[in-house]
């Protein structure tokens, strides 16, 4: 099953749409402002995306585009 992900990534990667992450972070770490249905600001410290999205942090990192980014 690895070897099926890992190929996907590889092909994703050749025709653009995946690549290796590596996250750096700043001393004042930066933070996403959004605004939720009631139209209160929310905002998202780094550390919050990164528990999230498990696959963008570690030895292993690795960034492909999902659907929830389009919108």
């Amino acid at each position: 099953m690895w070897w099926i992900a890992f190929m996907l990534r590889r092909f994703l990667y050749y025709i653009g749409l995946s690549a290796p992450v590596k996250t750096l972070q700043n001393a004042k770490p930066a933070q996403l402002v959004s605004l939720d249905s009631t139209g209160t600001k929310r905002t998202i410290g780094l550390d919050e995306i990164l528990d999230q999205c498990p696959s963008l942090k570690g030895r292993d990192a690795w960034y492909t585009p999902t659907p929830w980014l389009s919108r």
